[in-house]
Order: structure tokens, then C-alpha cells, then sequence
């Protein structure tokens, strides 16, 4: 992933049959991060986001906001097989 500023947080959210959890987060301190994560809990049919927040950046002139992004991919579904 990559963003245009440093990037707070990376956070995979899960959904299964107990509702939407967090199951990984990480701080990368950067603008460009790699991970991988394998849902060692994973028993049921479920689907994932990938959530990304930047940090606070704040403009240089008269009119300073706050421009934090954040961005969440599409769904990643997975279907437990029946092997």
C-alpha cells in the first residue's frame, strides 16, 4: 500500500457470524507499507476490509485544514470449504 502522506494505521476488519472485529493493525510510520496476514481463526465463511488512515497533514497558508484521508478496499470474501 502507499499513500500520499505517512500513513497512522493499516487495520484488517473482519466480518463473520459475531459481527465486524478488528484482527490485525499495524502503525507503519511511512508513506509505503508491505504486509501479509494469514486469519489463523478463520472457521466460517467471513469477508475482510483493508483500512488505511494518514496522518494529519495541514495546509501552508492562510486558509490551514486538516486533510487526513482514509481509504477501505472492497471486500475480500472468503468461503470456507467443505473438504
Amino acid at each position: 500500500m502507499a499513500g500520499t502522506n505517512k500513513i497512522r494505521s493499516v487495520e484488517i476488519v473482519k466480518h463473520d457470524s459475531r459481527g465486524y472485529h478488528i484482527i490485525w493493525q499495524r502503525q507503519p510510520e511511512s508513506e509505503v507499507g508491505l504486509f501479509e496476514h494469514t486469519d489463523n481463526d478463520f472457521t466460517e465463511d467471513s469477508f475482510y476490509y483493508v483500512r488505511v488512515s494518514q496522518v494529519d497533514e495541514f495546509s501552508r497558508g492562510a486558509w490551514a485544514y486538516p486533510t487526513n484521508e482514509m481509504a477501505w478496499s472492497s471486500p475480500i470474501w472468503v468461503k470456507k470449504s467443505s473438504n
